[in-house]
């Protein structure tokens, strides 16, 4: 795959690359990458069941000193931080569904009652993406396949101090092939970005694929990395390729 290249400081793609490196990206593969968060003086770490026995591939957050676990993740969803003292979860319902965005606040977060052996039954579904004994804050949905351009989205007041976040949805028809939702949850705002230089007749969208995103804060310009492909950074318009990192 031949991709365009600029002139660019020395150490910048090293500094990229550590962006891309520690971006979140969705359980279980990158659960190292899941923030921890704060509740005045409780903190809230997550933990992995590992790769083999009957809990492997579960992803929990547990509080620190404590070790119960109090939210369980399932494949292919991603944590992040919301309003402080609310944990927020993001996933993909399917390629006809939508993104959902749930928050949690933290203080109101219960042991998960029989986690072990109810765990085992939940991380063979392909339909619950999270187990929990709580009461989600907030949950909204936006539509997969949006067009280009800016839609009126939902509002989430528990991630309204974000200034933005990042969701990576599969236009209907198309596979693994990502658009980029820029959703700001204060005004619901959300601008799509179509991966057009993901279209390449050279990329497999079943076999290639986009798992995080962030934004650099020197270019405003959109890092990410996924499966099977480089680090990448893309253009002013956010939707063709910059550079491979």
């Amino acid at each position: 795959m031949t991709h365009p290249t600029d002139a660019h400081e020395p150490g910048d793609a090293d500094r990229i690359k550590q962006l891309i490196d520690t971006a979140i990206g969705p359980a279980p593969w990158y659960w190292q990458t899941f923030p921890t968060l704060y509740s005045g003086e409780r903190a809230f770490k997550w933990r992995s069941y590992g790769t083999t026995g009957k809990l492997a591939y579960v992803t929990v957050l547990e509080e620190e000193g404590v070790g119960k676990p109090l939210i369980a993740l399932n494949t292919a969803v991603w944590p992040f931080a919301a309003n402080p003292g609310y944990l927020g979860v993001w996933y993909s319902t399917g390629r006809y569904g939508h993104v959902e965005v749930q928050t949690f606040k933290l203080d109101d977060l219960r042991v998960i009652k029989s986690f072990r052996a109810r765990a085992q039954i939940f991380k063979k579904s392909l339909q619950n993406y999270l187990l929990h004994d709580s009461t989600p804050a907030e949950s909204v949905q936006i539509p997969q396949g949006l067009s280009k351009g800016r839609h009126k989205g939902p509002v989430l007041q528990s991630a309204g101090t974000l200034t933005e976040l990042l969701l990576l949805a599969s236009p209907p028809g198309e596979g693994l092939v990502h658009s980029i939702y820029v959703w700001h949850p204060a005004s619901g705002m959300v601008q799509v970005l179509p991966q057009k230089w993901f279209r390449e007749e050279d990329i497999d969208p079943g076999y290639h694929w986009i798992t995080r995103v962030t934004r650099d804060p020197q270019t405003g310009h959109i890092v990410g990395g996924g499966i099977r492909i480089m680090g990448f950074e893309l253009d002013d318009s956010g939707m063709r390729l910059k550079r491979s990192i």
